[in-house]
């Protein structure tokens, strides 16, 4: 997986979260997404798994009632 810098790959979008591709194989595919207030992710390919990594920011909050594990 190749080094990236966040900050450098930083893009915002008005209507929507913005993915960022960073790598991707058969396997996994890793995107960096930037939100503006009130954005989310929405629900998409069932089945998948999904770890989410917060750098900055606040009022994290599900949108959905899923069962989420949290690692600390």
């Amino acid at each position: 997986m190749p080094a990236t810098d966040f900050d450098a790959e930083r893009q915002y979008d008005d209507e929507q979260f913005s993915a960022q591709p960073v790598f991707a194989n058969d396997r996994i595919k890793v995107v960096l997404g930037y939100f503006e207030p009130g954005q989310f992710i929405p629900v998409h390919a069932p089945g998948s798994d999904v770890a989410i990594c917060v750098r900055d920011g606040s009022d994290v909050e599900p949108k959905i009632d899923l069962p989420t594990r949290v690692l600390q």
